[in-house]
């Protein structure tokens, strides 16, 4: 299977950087939720970026964070409760504080019952050119090289991302039975660079073996078992290259910035293909709210 095919069209999503509101778009779009009344092309969806007390929506029961809001929905919050929803068209952030019913409509949320609704301007300069296609928040399965076996080797680190840092170590899962593992690392026209046996569930990669900011590399761990079977696994990562680390640090959100905010990075990161920072972010996010199930089941299965 090919590395190009998957880790590079990330970096290319990043070189073609389009305007702001074209991937808030597809971003809520592919986060909402199945409430009557779908939203047409027209009406695009808010999205939920922050939740803090407890919030329900008409017909769809509790309000969750990165949920999608569809034209005409209506959401209730408890005294105390703070809801932060983005506009899909313009990048603008609505903050809904309880007591109150607040209704999404027209790009915008409107009153239903007292409550607080206070508007905020879209973010920052370097994120209105940012594009995040929807197809890239999904989760990031392993690849498998070949057939599928009965008991394939679980690749736990580096797995199908870019690095800022060459991994200090490769770490897989271990297989039961195994007595040892193979380890090859190659480039990404397949010639090997590194192999290695160990007994362990990890191995660190020498310093003679050079790794270049920009390109991409597979590992590849085989289990040798007593039966004579091997069963694999095989994956890929890259090291950002200089574009890519500008981006990265350019909209990097300030240390006292909205938790929103923040959310909309860890979802940036994934879809420059940063799975092991989005996954770091994503466990940040799920501490600073430890009740929130939907940021703990992500922060548990980033990218």
């Amino acid at each position: 299977m090919s590395i190009a095919c998957r880790i590079p069209c990330f970096a290319s999503a990043a070189r073609r950087g389009p305007a702001w509101r074209a991937w808030i778009a597809a971003l809520a779009a592919g986060f909402l939720l199945a409430w009557p009344g779908a939203a047409r092309p027209a009406e695009l969806p808010g999205l939920v970026i922050d939740v803090q007390g407890g919030a329900t929506v008409a017909g769809g029961g509790r309000v969750g964070i990165l949920a999608g809001l569809a034209p005409g929905a209506e959401v209730s919050l408890a005294p105390g409760a703070r809801v932060t929803v983005l506009d899909s068209a313009s990048g603008r952030q609505f903050e809904l504080l309880g007591p109150g019913a607040f209704r999404w409509s027209n790009g915008a949320m409107e009153i239903v019952r007292p409550g607080k609704l206070v508007a905020r301007a879209p973010g920052s300069a370097s994120m209105k050119e940012v594009r995040l296609r929807t197809a890239r928040i999904a989760q990031a399965s392993i690849s498998m090289r070949g057939g599928e076996t009965a008991r394939p080797v679980r690749l736990a680190f580096p797995v199908s991302t870019w690095l800022l840092e060459r991994p200090a170590a490769f770490r897989w899962e271990p297989v039961s039975g195994a007595k040892s593992y193979r380890f090859q690392l190659t480039d990404a026209s397949g010639r090997p660079l590194h192999e290695a046996r160990t007994a362990a569930t990890s191995i660190e990669l020498p310093a003679a073996v050079a790794l270049e900011a920009g390109h991409t590399y597979g590992w590849q761990v085989w289990a040798e078992l007593a039966d004579g079977a091997a069963p694999e696994g095989w994956t890929e990562f890259g090291l950002a290259g200089a574009e890519l680390r500008a981006r990265v640090e350019r909209d990097r959100p300030a240390a006292d910035a909205r938790f929103g905010d923040r959310v909309l990075y860890a979802l940036l990161l994934e879809e420059l293909g940063m799975r092991e920072d989005a996954a770091a972010h994503w466990r940040r996010l799920a501490a600073e709210r430890a009740d929130d199930p939907d940021l703990a089941a992500r922060a548990r299965t980033p990218g």
